[in-house]
This record gives structure tokens, sequence and C-alpha cells, in this order.
């Protein structure tokens, strides 16, 4: 099954579009920021004559270019939109170009959390080395620029820490890896950094050690501003 349009569909981006407008319009953005993505629930996407021409990013970046033109042309002239670098579209384009407004949203997914980034022969189990993902962090970045690019991390995400299971496991905090993380990041001029924090409800506050959160933010505010 199809989990994502044929790019080359002009009738499928019109349809894409006009939705993105309408969602636009109902949940006001404060900062001038959208996060339509993919989906990500399959790497399955186009395969027609017309779309396999191009990797899984640029086919994305392909919709994605419409969406911010529409949302400029329609919402906000000043409108943003997140190109998320996850799963199959870590790779930075090559054939396409982002339109203005397109901004990078880097999500090292299935990084290690036991090592920093910096410990570049880290590997969780068929997923790229911490090495391949810097590889993929710069190479994103030469292509959409540094000023507006945003890390997506996983540090406190309890969900993705506890595989989708509950009840949620303890998230495996170490202030040491997460300051050397930011580290990594800042040291490429990279400010915007945030992190997931799937199931930190009252279950996990009653239960676990609630240090992290404060530690995250102590580690924000000394090295860079937190982005929405």
């Amino acid at each position: 099954p199809d989990y994502n349009c044929c790019v080359s569909s002009a009738g499928g981006i019109e349809v894409i579009c006009n939705k993105a407008v309408a969602a636009a319009g109902q949940l006001i953005s404060t900062t001038g920021r959208y996060y339509f993505w993919q989906d990500d629930g399959s790497d399955i996407m186009c395969q027609c004559p017309q779309c396999r021409v191009y990797s899984d990013t640029e086919k994305a970046l392909i919709i994605e270019n419409h969406i911010v033109n529409a949302l400029r042309q329609n919402v906000n002239p000043n409108a943003q939109l997140a190109h998320l670098a996850y799963q199959s579209t870590w790779s930075a384009p090559v054939k396409v170009t982002p339109a203005e407004g397109v901004f990078l949203e880097f999500a090292p997914f299935g990084r290690k959390y036991d090592k920093p980034l910096s410990n570049l022969s880290a590997q969780s189990s068929g997923r790229p080395t911490h090495g391949q993902y810097l590889t993929y962090l710069d190479a994103n970045l030469k292509a959409f620029g540094v000023p507006n690019a945003k890390i997506l991390e996983y540090w406190l995400d309890g969900s993705f820490h506890s595989n989708w299971t509950r009840p949620c496991v303890q998230i495996p905090w170490d202030n040491s890896i997460f300051l050397d993380d930011l580290k990594t990041y800042t040291c490429r001029e990279i400010t915007n950094i945030t992190s997931y924090g799937g199931w930190i409800d009252a279950y996990y506050l009653n239960k676990y050690d609630t240090s992290p959160l404060k530690e995250y933010g102590q580690g924000l505010l000394s090295k860079c501003r937190t982005g929405s």
C-alpha cells in the first residue's frame, strides 16, 4: 500500500496544499513555523516512473516546497515549514533545492543514548553509526543552511525508551552525555534544539527521579535557546 502520495501528481499536491492551508488557518502558529511531515508509518514512498528518479528526501522536499509556497500565499507571507530528516529522509537532497522558508529539522532516531554522538563508532542494531548520523547532519546543513536548523532529539522521550510499551521505563539519562551532545550540535552553530517528552506524565513524575528534566532545561539555557 501507498503511505505517501505520488509527488508527480498535480492533483495530489493540490489536495495536500489545500489541507495544509486549512489546518494552518485553524491551528494558529505563534512562531510562523509549521510542521507537516510525511507519513512515518512506513518507508514506502511512490516509485512510479516519474517519482523513482528522486530520493525519498527529494520526494518529501518536493511536497514541502509546494506546501510552504501555499502557506506563504494564503496564510502567512513569512511562513516556514520543517523538512524532517528522519528514517528514509536522512540523506541530503541533491536534485531538489529547498524553497525559501523550508528549514531543516534533524531527528537522529535510533541512535544510542548510553554513548554521546561524539563517539563516532557507537551504533544501535540496524541503525547508522553516530558518525554516519553526523555526516547526514552536516550534508543537510549545507543543503538547508544553519541559521534556522533545528534538532529534534529523544533524550526525554519515555515512549521511545520504553519501545512504545507501557508502563514507561525510567529514562536512561546521563547528564554528561547530554552536555556532550549539546556541544556536538552547538559547535555547528545550531542553537534550536528540542527533545520529545513522550509519556512524562503523572505516572512517570510520581515513580521516577525528575532531575533529568531540570538538567535538560539548565543545559539548554546555558548552551542555546530552545525552539518551537
